[in-house]
């Protein structure tokens, strides 16, 4: 999630008691939803789509009760909030410790941390025929498991390399594209509206970030990750889940382990290694030399 000076996260118009059989979740909030920046800036506005479920764990030697509230933002990726049901459970936010959740006087969830961006969520009821329909991109994104890449994929993110060229001798620094600009080779339904792509600088390492909208097998991807070290073949290719990590893993668990364990191909001096992020959200990575 984006970084900024502080965080306000409102859940509106959510019911806070557990129901039973939310051990998988249950959809409680589908529709309009913004991110602002604590700056001002737009970084979503859309349909988002919030799940909730009972979790437990040990914390301090104490049994807690939890609600995880997962928020999914086509196109950015997933946060997550946990509401403890006791006292001495203290909330998280993305898995972090957060300086206090509460109800606030029109019965929105909110929580503060130090860091991330300012969320607000329109309440209204849920509506099934309301939902964002994402394009497949399972054609273009076929292989990314195993860090096989078709032809269609290889010339987007050859694409994106190109639209933002910079030399080790540049001065640090990010650039965005408005729309994505004209050149990128995007996927069918792409880019997602009114969000940039960024590239930044630092030192000799490249990153640009992509925002994507859209599903692989059935799993909602958010945004794609590329970096590399200026002037080296090393690169890195990261695709971001609007998922959790656990989702991943069922998913791609057994194809991206079978991938590492096989030998180089005749006449192959670099693989190209798959990989699952071991947090949320759920990340396939792709890590080697061009």
């Amino acid at each position: 999630m984006p970084a900024a000076a502080g965080l306000l996260l409102s859940l509106a118009a959510l019911p806070c008691a557990a129901t039973a059989g939310e051990a998988e979740g249950v959809k409680v909030h589908e529709g309009a939803c913004s991110m602002t920046s604590a700056k001002g800036e737009t970084l979503f506005a859309g349909d988002c789509v919030i799940t909730r479920r009972a979790e437990t764990r040990d914390v301090a030697g104490e049994r807690c009760d939890y609600l995880r509230y997962e928020v999914l933002y086509p196109g950015v990726g997933l946060a997550v909030v946990e509401q403890g049901q006791d006292i001495v459970c203290p909330p998280r936010f993305q898995d972090r410790d957060a300086e206090f959740l509460a109800m606030d006087k029109r019965g929105r969830l909110v929580v503060a941390t130090a860091e991330g961006a300012l969320l607000r969520f329109d309440p209204g009821a849920l509506d099934p025929e309301a939902a964002p329909v994402l394009p497949e991109l399972d054609d273009d994104l076929a292989g990314i498991e195993a860090c096989s890449f078709t032809p269609d994929h290889q010339a987007f993110v050859q694409s994106l390399w190109a639209a933002f060229p910079v030399t080790a001798t540049d001065p640090d620094g990010l650039r965005s594209l408005s729309g994505g600009g004209g050149e990128i080779l995007w996927p069918p339904g792409n880019p997602p509206p009114d969000q940039p792509v960024r590239s930044r600088k630092t030192g000799v390492v490249q990153q640009i970030d992509v925002p994507l909208r859209g599903t692989y097998l059935g799993l909602a991807i958010a945004a794609l990750r590329l970096e590399t070290e200026i002037g080296t073949s090393a690169f890195s290719e990261t695709y971001v889940f609007a998922e959790p990590r656990a989702a991943i893993d069922r998913k791609f668990g057994a194809s991206v382990r079978g991938a590492r364990k096989q030998d180089p191909l005749p006449g192959e001096t670099h693989k190209v290694l798959p990989d699952i992020a071991e947090d949320d959200p759920g990340r396939l990575m792709c890590e080697g030399e061009k």
